[in-house]
């Protein structure tokens, strides 16, 4: 799956299934390495910067605090929609912003 690793930002895409023509559901973790604590929210661009989709964070992930060093709290899974014509799998799908 995608790993995110943007210096201030990690963590990584682990789920992605259609729940219909053009819309997937996806679902990872994420966590600001500086703060210790999950972005609010996750806002995902397509390569032209338009904005396809958002996730929120805050889900429970406790399996995570053993295996990542940067994950301090257990509750940096996410979840949201994107909306485009080919799986984020086929493409470069990464959040581009965040929120605190």
């Amino acid at each position: 799956m995608t790993q995110i690793d943007g210096g201030r930002c990690r963590g990584e895409m682990q789920s992605i299934v259609r729940v219909s023509d053009g819309v997937f559901r996806i679902e990872g973790w994420a966590v600001d390495t500086r703060s210790g604590k999950p972005p609010r929210d996750l806002i995902f661009v397509d390569r032209s910067e338009t904005i396809i989709g958002i996730a929120r964070s805050g889900l429970r992930r406790p399996d995570l605090k053993s295996k990542v060093d940067a994950v301090p709290l257990d509750t940096v899974g996410w979840q949201g929609y994107v909306r485009h014509a080919r799986t984020p799998a086929e493409q470069t799908l990464s959040p581009a912003y965040s929120t605190a």
